[in-house]
């Protein structure tokens, strides 16, 4: 069995790990796998090129026109029955996206196609649609839509239609995976998704060498010395995580009984080196600096 898997980049996030981790046991389980990455820099890609063929498709060859054509009509019919709800960077990006994700699906002519991102789920959906693959395709979504668009718009009507356009995409997958009860529910109510295409299938959350790593001594002070509780946060530094929430939280319990913070997580985005400073003035606002 042929399968292609496609990801936004490999710049070394949690979604990114996890379909690496995907690929590398459906791999070893003996079937045929090739990745597609539509920004193919990033710290993972020595992994990814050890685990399996690489589609670089932003400088993949369109070499038929008749993709092109078609991936734009499907974008049109789309985004023309929604009322052209949807912001424009993001048509910008699907446009740049589909027709070499419509290239690549006529390259591998897989099984099987899973994406993972709201952004890959609709390039596939749309790709898939416009070449009129055979494949089974099977999107993944790991955030809460809702709450992501209801965090960057303010104004409910976009978002329905936001919403309308990603649900009528969606609609169209043979399998919609989350990996949670919480984001499946999300997509039933949010999308208006038919509930017997969504299913929730937990991460992978081991590999070979996680027992020898949890055996290793930390290296952190704070975990050596426990003179007070640690309270460990991992996640990167983004609005999704809700560290705000968990600050809130830790101030109460810190009324009561003091501990510290500490957070593995990057903040490789200017919003996010943004958030990351708020934060710290939050920490210091709420005693818990230092």
């Amino acid at each position: 069995m042929r399968l292609l898997l496609l990801m936004d980049s490999l710049n070394g996030g949690g979604v990114q790990s996890v379909m690496l981790r995907l690929a590398e046991g459906l791999r070893d389980a003996g079937l045929e796998v090739s990745l597609a990455v539509l920004n193919d820099n990033g710290e993972l890609r020595p992994r990814a090129e050890a685990i399996a063929p690489l589609l670089e498709l932003n400088g993949l060859h369109v070499a038929s026109r008749v993709v092109v054509w078609t991936s734009l009509r499907t974008l049109v019919h789309y985004f023309t029955t929604a009322g052209f709800g949807w912001p424009l960077y993001g048509l910008r990006a699907l446009l740049r996206d589909v027709p070499g994700v419509a290239e690549a699906l006529r390259h591998v002519e897989p099984d099987i196609a899973l994406s993972a991102t709201t952004r890959c789920n609709m390039a596939l959906l749309a790709a898939g649609a416009a070449v009129g693959s055979r494949a089974k395709l099977v999107i993944s979504e790991h955030t809460n839509l809702s709450a992501v668009l209801e965090s960057k718009l303010h104004e409910e009507g976009k978002r329905r239609r936001i919403a309308r356009v990603v649900g009528g995409i969606y609609a169209g997958a043979d399998g919609v995976v989350t990996v949670s009860l919480g984001l499946r529910q999300d997509l039933l109510d949010f999308l208006g998704l038919p509930p017997n295409i969504v299913r929730t299938i937990y991460n992978p959350a081991f590999e070979a060498d996680l027992q020898a790593q949890a055996a290793r001594p930390p290296e952190e002070p704070w975990l050596v010395d426990k003179e007070l509780p640690v309270c460990v946060a991992i996640g990167r530094i983004s609005e999704q995580k809700g560290y705000d929430t968990l600050l809130e939280a830790l101030a109460l319990v810190n009324q009561e009984r003091p501990l510290r913070l500490l957070a593995i997580g990057g903040a490789d985005k200017k919003r996010h080196l943004e958030l990351k400073k708020r934060l710290e003035v939050r920490c210091a606002n709420l005693g818990l600096a230092g």
